[in-house]
């Protein structure tokens, strides 16, 4: 919910005037706590990314200008995943000289649980009237089955702009439906599946791939080839350096090399928890502007007393 606020540009007191839900205005309450957080980590969330780019052009005109000057022409591409702030920001961005290319299909907008507004789409005819229309409807990765079976199941869709798929890749396999219980019974199909052709076709077993959506699906699909012997290799997933444990090593070996690292500062000082709370923090980065020091030294400021009373050591 506050992330969605955020992609429509509505501020913490917006979302509390529009609000008559009991419930909506806790939700409300804790959109002003957490960007108060944000503000006393000095971070930004991934939604602000955009959001305040976004915010920045619209009331700095000066800015937008210059940036309008800068950027003669502008490539979007999967346009029907834009929500709000995003299509603001290209608004701002191209001007009213409207020199941009957008690539996007409606059909294919599968994020609206996160903003994603493909009616955006429709309004570019309304906020850019000189804009042309190219339809890229002929498809050259799949076969002709495939692509009539996408038609069907488009066709079910409320259309924003009407198109039929088609390929010169001729009519192809029959498709394969294949009902699981679960995911382990999936998995378990999956494996199998693999097993069998090769001891049907004798192929290497480099030449199979398992190709999955989230990440979460690995530990299945991993223990099921396991328990059936299958050599495999395990592309991505996550990173020894991006656990959690490891990040915290490594903000103290950096502040240790460079004790002017607010960053590295800011993920350790409550790792262990040492009652540093976000007002604190908040002081103590005003603290820090005001006189052009890191985070660390404003810990030992004798000026910085006032608001951080040292806690006794027990022995």
């Amino acid at each position: 919910m506050i992330s969605d606020w955020k992609n429509d540009l509505i501020e913490p007191d917006k979302a509390m005037e529009t609000l008559d839900d009991p419930e909506d205005m806790i939700f409300a309450t804790l959109y002003a706590l957490y960007e108060r957080n944000l503000r006393a980590y000095n971070a930004v969330d991934f939604d602000d990314l955009i959001v305040l780019p976004t915010k920045i052009l619209r009331e700095n005109r000066e800015l937008r200008d210059k940036w309008q000057n800068r950027i003669r022409y502008l490539l979007v591409d999967e346009y029907q995943d834009t929500n709000t702030a995003q299509y603001e920001m290209i608004k701002y961005l191209v001007g009213p000289q409207g020199r941009f290319t957008v690539v996007g299909d409606d059909d294919q907008s599968i994020y609206a649980w996160r903003g994603a507004k493909p009616e955006n789409m429709a309004l570019l005819k309304e906020d850019f009237p000189k804009l042309k229309i190219v339809m890229l409807e002929q498809n050259y990765r799949s076969t002709t089955r495939i692509l009539t079976s996408a038609n069907a199941v488009i066709t079910n869709n409320e259309h924003l702009f009407e198109k039929k798929l088609w390929s010169d890749k001729g009519q192809g396999e029959k498709i394969r439906i294949i009902n699981c219980r679960n995911d382990d019974d999936e998995s378990e199909r999956v494996a199998k599946e693999i097993v069998t052709h090769k001891l049907r076709f004798g192929n290497e077993w480099e030449q199979y791939a398992v190709l999955y959506r989230s990440n979460f699906q690995a530990r299945m699909l991993e223990a099921q080839l396991r328990q059936l012997q299958v050599p495999y290799k395990l592309s991505g997933g996550q990173s020894f350096f991006a656990r959690s444990e490891i990040k915290d090593i490594m903000g103290y070996l950096r502040l240790i090399l460079n004790p002017e690292d607010d960053s590295a500062f800011l993920r350790i000082i409550n790792t262990p928890k040492r009652g540093m709370g976000p007002a604190t923090l908040e002081k103590l980065g005003l603290f820090s502007q005001e006189h052009s020091i890191s985070l660390l030294a404003s810990c030992t400021h004798a000026g910085s007393r006032m608001f951080y009373r040292r806690r006794p050591m027990v022995r």
